[in-house]
């Protein structure tokens, strides 16, 4: 009996230890383009940072693109008046067409940025679920924000607080492997959509809907009637956004049912 205690208290006493070191070991890197921080770009404050880090990026503009987002990683920008990743006039092929992109991320952290693309996307998620809040992701000429899932792991990432405007399209979600013996559901109410009047707030969202059979339905209601300024505490789910004047739509559900190349 007393063996079996004096195991129980060294495993607790291990795992004590393993937090202890987990938390000391978190390490915030500064990247600052002037060459005040740890690194001149974002590209390689990410590739240096381990999980549980912060990179944090200091006021000024940054000309990248296909910054890829490592596993409970916190990128955190200055505030998005202050902080700009620009990705510049080349259009090129994924991952690289996209600002941010992230893949098979769980856990992380994307804030305080204005994001722009005139040649590609803002950020993009693939089987990914970021927190992606307080950004202001505009000027993109595809998406804004791309989420693509393979059925059934559809899963919804936590975007708060962002305003998504001046995109192709401003939230574009992709389900591959779709049941179609099923109806599933997006559920993006409480954004400001640059409007109140339903009938504009539903020609700015396409959902899927073939033959009148709704397999994907967007949930759009009830909808905020002032816009978001910003979210101090992230909540599941795409709420308390500002998602309004996108070329084509501000959300769009495209569903698939071969592999996505």
């Amino acid at each position: 009996m007393r063996s079996k205690k004096r195991l129980i208290e060294s495993i607790l006493w291990l795992g004590m230890m393993l937090l202890f070191n987990g938390i000391l070991s978190a390490r915030t890197i500064i990247v600052d383009a002037s060459g005040n921080g740890d690194y001149l770009t974002i590209t390689e404050g990410m590739a240096a940072a381990n999980s549980g880090d912060t990179v944090y990026v200091m006021p000024g503009t940054y000309y990248e693109h296909g910054i890829r987002m490592k596993e409970n990683v916190v990128l955190q920008g200055a505030g998005a008046d202050k902080c700009v990743i620009d990705g510049g006039k080349e259009h090129l092929g994924w991952p690289d067409n996209f600002v941010i992109y992230c893949d098979s991320i769980t856990n992380g952290k994307i804030d305080g940025f204005t994001i722009k693309y005139s040649k590609g996307g803002g950020i993009g998620c693939l089987e990914s679920l970021p927190i992606i809040t307080n950004n202001k992701i505009i000027d993109c000429l595809s998406r804004g924000i791309l989420c693509l899932f393979h059925y059934p792991k559809v899963q919804h990432p936590v975007i708060n607080g962002n305003t998504i405007t001046r995109n192709g399209t401003g939230l574009y979600y992709i389900v591959e492997g779709f049941d179609y013996s099923t109806v599933d559901t997006l559920d993006v109410s409480f954004n400001w959509w640059g409007t109140t009047v339903e009938s504009e707030i539903q020609a700015g969202i396409r959902d899927f809907n073939p033959g009148n059979v709704r397999f994907y339905k967007v949930i759009y209601k009830p909808w905020l009637s002032t816009p978001v300024t910003s979210v101090k505490t992230p909540e599941a789910g795409i709420h308390q956004n500002n998602i309004y004047g996108n070329k084509e739509k501000n959300v769009c559900i495209a569903i698939i049912s071969g592999p996505i190349e």
